[in-house]
């Protein structure tokens, strides 16, 4: 069984050379995955799949000239 990475909002933004507030605006926007882990105090954890899947969908970030 193949173990899979999870990724905190902080690593997901470094990852991806965006700011943590990008993250939280893809996710809420549903672009990208994330899942609550915990009870009260639940952190958001993000698969490297679902990363991968948000790279290769191509979806624009910006207007280049």
């Amino acid at each position: 069984m193949e173990r899979q990475r999870f990724y905190t909002v902080m690593e997901a933004a470094e990852l991806l050379r965006v700011s943590r507030q990008q993250i939280y605006f893809w996710l809420r926007q549903k672009k990208l995955r994330g899942i609550r882990v915990g009870g009260p105090t639940s952190k958001i954890r993000i698969r490297d799949e679902d990363i991968e899947d948000f790279v290769s969908s191509g979806s624009p970030v910006g207007k280049r000239a």
